[in-house]
């Protein structure tokens, strides 16, 4: 999620970063999704986002600008695939979330792009110092008032939520002990899958295909640009929406913050 703090909004400029490995991770290439019906929520994405979506191999894909949303029938409820230059070998994060290098071709056409996903952690300090060490850069965190923090010594033990980016998309980690979110929610379980961000350019008719079948959403206009939630087939709304899609504003990267 992508937190609004209003006039305490704050972001963190930093580059793209190299692992302790020689690792170059430029963005993200895909996100898969375990469904238990990846034909019906492929289709439905596609019908949201006003894209193809192709069945093969029993996985629906969404080809996007930067790579591809993949629903499976697998039982993890998220993996990640990052561009890279280098190498990622192919892991697991201390949530059990699959994360590797992927190869994945984009299609510049698309009116969608792969953003962000959202994790809570049982150990939040551990899961961000794993993905920092596999090259990204944590780029802006808060603490449980969603009060932006001083990113200086030992700033991961107060820190309640932080996102950590490439140049192209990023992840928000969050301790699943906060807000909302609580341990109390089936979401909270490992691995901790929250929801999937897209960027898109035409949320105008997204919104009103929505408004013609009534499916429910929620939207906000906040600094970094327009946001709208749903939930697709898989979700569940008693726990909250399982995506987010976002037009940015003008001089707002993919990743989140400020060019």
């Amino acid at each position: 999620m992508l937190y609004l703090l209003g006039a305490s909004w704050c972001h963190i400029n930093v580059a793209t970063t190299k692992a302790s490995s020689g690792v170059v991770l430029h963005g993200l290439a895909e996100i898969r999704r375990g469904v238990k019906a990846p034909a019906e929520s492929a289709a439905f994405m596609a019908w949201v986002l006003g894209v193809e979506a192709v069945l093969e191999d029993g996985a629906g894909r969404l080809r996007c600008a930067n790579g591809q949303l993949v629903y499976t029938s697998d039982q993890s409820p998220v993996s990640i695939g990052w561009n890279a230059i280098g190498g990622v070998r192919a892991s697991a994060d201390p949530d059990g979330v699959r994360v590797a290098a992927s190869a994945t071709a984009g299609a510049p056409e698309s009116t969608a792009a792969l953003d962000h996903v959202r994790l809570n952690c049982a150990d939040l300090a551990a899961t961000a110092r794993f993905y920092r060490d596999i090259g990204l850069s944590p780029s802006w965190a808060g603490d449980h008032n969603s009060e932006p923090l001083e990113m200086t010594r030992n700033w991961l033990d107060d820190a309640h939520w932080v996102h950590l980016s490439s140049s192209d998309g990023y992840l928000s980690l969050s301790r699943a002990d906060w807000g909302e979110y609580g341990t109390h929610t089936t979401a909270s379980g490992p691995p901790r899958f929250m929801h999937i961000g897209l960027a898109v350019t035409n949320l105008d008719d997204i919104i009103r295909r929505l408004d013609t079948e009534g499916i429910a959403y929620w939207a906000v206009d906040g600094p970094i640009g327009r946001q709208l939630y749903l939930n697709d087939p898989d979700g569940d709304a008693a726990i909250g929406m399982n995506v987010e899609l976002v037009h940015y504003r003008a001089g707002v990267a993919r990743s989140g913050r400020l060019s």
